[in-house]
């Protein structure tokens, strides 16, 4: 049979080219050409020998018996492994028809050798799945487009993790339907994605920088664009790296560096060796060496020599040790030069804390120093001619003083003593022409006390009423000598207000006085009133009132609604300035409104309180004397003999009084007799002054406790201070009225 067949099919069988083969039913080989047999190894004999199961090393008997039964008919392709005469396998790709052939089944078999078509098809999945897992685990954003659309249709986890979205919002999408209308640069980013997209499809590899924006997010990234085959299809691959932060860092970086170059301080950064790493501008300039010159030298070039070593220890144990240091340096430029320079010098640390730099900031401060020195000569010059204007001004109260103490006491005695008219009238006119000198000079000693900062305030909440009142009555008569009605106003029982009773009291008595000398007819009113918080005291004249020309003028110092040399009004110009000094101390203010003919109205405004308190009143003198002390042994010392003689005419027939004009005899005179009470002149002539009189007194058994009262014309604030702590227990500013000083003796020997 199998001869039969082989001669009816072998010519047929042989103009094919691929492996072809006939099995019958049973599984055997009955025709093969030449081509399949040298596929396995076998000569044309050997395989007609064969069965299926003999090369097939993928079936066994059964599965071939099988397989002839059920294709009876039928074509099919197997994948199978195929065994050669050698041994060695190959992978065949078989294409199986089922025949009848003289009434029998067989199969009509054409096998192809695929090995290394499946080695090919292997490797491209091997790839395919190394691309796909580089992929999808790739750290940066991956896109891919189509090569005809140029819309996404795949997209990595790191482009939806950029963008913050969906891979559904990104897929179809247009590379400039998440860009901005403009990029960067200005240009369109239709117009510039297609011309990238353009270059990649030619064949380049194109990087560039680009800006998305998604869902109102821009991202810089940087894009690598080019064309690509995958699976034997052309796509474009867009690689995307966001750089955002990183171009932040960037522009954070280069605004730092360039804030340190163009700094205006000079900027030096060294090793832990000191040697120079870096230097801005701003160094180049100070010291005239070039940033080459310098890098990698050490500061020490700098040196002047004036500049003491142990400061440079000092830096380098601070800065070592990790701290900062800061100082001065008197260093030498690049041409020989001196300037001084104020540097800051700090340690910079890496991220373990070890220090890795220093930095030294560094400013010129040549004029600074030059100027401070200057400062310091005119410091010292203002404190000088400030000693020299306190002292003059001591003096000028001294001397100014004194003489009134004669003036004005002698004027008093004897307008109380005489009974004749003219003498009476001429006593009164030098006593008026006293006090007005004594007036301006107390006025022109407070200007200069609020000048330095010197006048002590007492600030408290005080029923104000009765020193309104006593105010009032003090210048009832003045008011009624020229004419004039004064008023006052107030509907409260109590006025509490935060302030000074006695810089109040000098407020109220300028106010009042300037009222009643700038009036000629009608009168003044004044009136106190709360208001809210605050409290407001009105002072009204029918005066002749103050120009427009004088509204920004009327509180500086020594100007007057009249002035030159037909000024119409005598006073020294200072009372509206020290009122206005004053009320400012007391945390308030004051203002008027005036119209030239009608007169003027002043108001002062102080905080109120609303704590109740014991009202303060002020006590009246009491003319007549209290206390009999006509056996109390009084000593006086005094330079100044007509001041002798008027205190002796003041209280001589009131006390034992004894008198020496200078500081040994009244040294003297306490060792021989024990005195009760000692009136001391400070300002003495001779090698001792009054309170060196006292300290020395004090140091006698006797006059450890005795009362010594300073009767001076020392009167500042500061003056009476230093007496009181030197030993003195009162204290008298000349001139004084004889009253004062009998009130003195009452109250030291009351005690």
């Amino acid at each position: 049979m199998k001869e039969n067949l082989g001669n009816l099919t072998l010519e047929l069988l042989q103009s094919i080219n691929d492996a072809v083969y006939i099995l019958d039913k049973n599984g055997n080989v009955v025709q093969a050409n030449n081509t399949f047999c040298n596929m396995l190894g076998y000569s044309t004999t050997e395989m007609l020998r064969l069965n299926a199961k003999e090369y097939n090393a993928s079936w066994d008997e059964h599965k071939i018996l099988s397989v002839i039964k059920n294709l009876s008919g039928k074509t099919e392709v197997f994948e199978l492994v195929h065994r050669r005469k050698d041994g060695s396998t190959f992978d065949a790709e078989v294409s199986v028809k089922g025949v009848k052939i003289n009434g029998e089944d067989h199969l009509f078999c054409i096998t192809r050798n695929v090995t290394e078509r499946n080695k090919a098809q292997t490797k491209i999945k091997e790839s395919e799945k190394k691309f796909r897992a580089l992929f999808e685990n790739a750290m940066v954003a991956i896109l891919l487009l189509d090569i005809k659309s140029f819309r996404v249709f795949d997209c990595n986890p790191a482009t939806e993790e950029m963008f913050e979205s969906s891979k559904n919002k990104i897929i179809l999408s247009l590379i400039q339907d998440f860009s901005p209308e403009f990029q960067y640069n200005g240009e369109k980013s239709d117009e510039l994605i297609n011309f990238y997209i353009n270059k990649a499809l030619s064949g380049e590899k194109t990087k560039f920088e680009w800006c998305f924006e998604f869902e109102k997010k821009r991202i810089l990234a940087e894009v690598n664009l080019y064309k690509v085959e995958i699976n034997g299809n052309s796509l474009l691959q867009m690689i995307c790296n966001d750089i955002t932060e990183k171009r932040k860092s960037e522009e954070q970086l280069n605004l730092l560096s360039q804030s340190i170059n163009q700094s205006s301080s000079a900027v030096i950064i060294t090793d832990l060796q000191g040697n120079i790493h870096y230097v801005n501008d701003t160094f180049a300039s100070l010291t005239g060496y070039s940033k080459d010159e310098v890098i990698g030298k050490n500061p020490r070039i700098l040196k002047s020599g004036y500049t003491s070593p142990e400061i440079y220890t000092q830096l380098w144990e601070d800065i070592t040790s990790g701290k900062q240091w800061s100082g001065e340096f008197l260093n030498k430029r690049k041409d020989g030069t001196l300037y001084w320079e104020s540097a800051r010098i700090s340690p910079v640390k890496n991220e373990r804390g070890e220090i890795t730099h220093f930095i030294g900031i560094k400013d010129d401060v040549t004029k600074l120093k030059k100027l401070l020195d200057e400062l310091k000569i005119a410091k010292a010059k203002a404190e000088e001619i400030n000693r020299l204007k306190t002292n003059f001004l001591a003096n000028m109260s001294h001397e100014l003083r004194t003489p009134l103490v004669g003036i004005l006491g002698c004027a008093s005695m004897i307008a109380e003593d005489t009974k004749e008219p003219l003498t009476q009238e001429l006593a009164n006119i030098i006593n008026k022409s006293g006090q007005r000198l004594h007036e301006t000079l107390n006025a022109i000693l407070d200007l200069t006390r609020l000048e330095s900062e010197s006048l002590a305030v007492d600030l408290k909440p005080v029923d104000i009423l009765p020193l309104l009142k006593n105010t009032f009555e003090l210048f009832l008569n003045e008011a009624k000598l020229k004419g004039l009605n004064l008023y006052f106003d107030v509907d409260d029982e109590e006025i509490i207000a935060f302030a000074d009773l006695n810089l109040l009291k000098s407020v109220m008595s300028n106010l009042i006085s300037n009222a009643i000398k700038y009036t000629e007819v009608g009168g003044v009113s004044i009136r106190a009133f709360s208001n809210e918080n605050k409290i407001i005291i009105k002072v009204v004249d029918t005066g002749i009132g103050i120009p427009d020309s004088y509204h920004d003028i009327i509180f500086e110092p020594f100007r007057q609604v009249s002035e030159g040399y037909n000024r119409q009004f005598e006073g020294s110009g200072l009372g509206l300035t020290l009122t206005k000094k004053y009320v400012k101390l007391m945390n308030g203010r004051i203002w008027y409104n005036s119209k030239i003919g009608e007169g003027s109205a002043f108001f002062v405004e102080l905080n109120a309180s609303t704590n109740k308190i014991e009202p303060i009143t002020e006590t009246s003198e009491q003319p007549s004397v209290q206390i009999d002390f006509s056996k109390k042994q009084v000593l006086l010392v005094e330079d100044d003999p007509i001041n002798i003689q008027t205190i002796s005419a003041f209280i001589g027939n009131l006390v034992q009084l004894t008198a020496v004009n200078n500081a040994d005899d009244a040294l003297e005179v306490v060792k021989s007799k024990k005195f009760d009470l000692i009136l001391m002149d400070i300002g003495l002539s001779g090698d001792k002054n009054g309170l060196d009189v006292v300290q020395e007194i004090r140091k006698m058994k006797d006059y450890q406790s005795t009362p010594i009262a300073a009767v001076t014309a020392y009167a500042l604030d500061s003056d009476r201070d230093k007496m009181l702590s030197s030993g003195c227990t009162h204290y008298l500013a000349k001139p004084f009225p004889r009253q004062k000083l009998i009130d003195l003796l009452e109250e030291i020997f009351s005690e």
